[in-house]
């Protein structure tokens, strides 16, 4: 495991580096219960939408869910798949633009 969930500055919990990681590494693959996306769907913690899907990360989800929001992120997605944005130190907060 190259990560694990701690106390966070950002909010509450969040999810940390537990060594070096190189950019462009694959950190995982956002889990949860999903569904179809429908205008006025309520959108919770720990929901993610990409295209027509949502995955709820709070029902069946996995601890990518604990991945806080930051204007200067060190991670990207490809749909639901997370890739290191840049390299990160051990003991770094990861992190996604949440697209607000």
């Amino acid at each position: 495991m190259i990560y694990e969930v701690r106390k966070s500055p950002i909010h509450r919990n969040g999810l940390f580096a537990l060594q070096n990681i190189p950019a462009d590494t694959f950190i995982g693959e956002y889990q949860g219960q999903r569904s179809q996306w429908f205008l006025g769907m309520f959108m919770g913690n720990w929901t993610m939408r990409f295209g027509d899907e949502t995955r709820n990360g709070y029902h069946r989800g996995n601890e990518l869910r604990f991945i806080n929001h930051s204007d200067d992120p060190n991670l990207r997605t490809e749909g639901f798949l997370f890739f290191a944005l840049r390299d990160i130190e051990a003991d770094d907060e990861l992190t996604w633009d949440y697209g607000w």
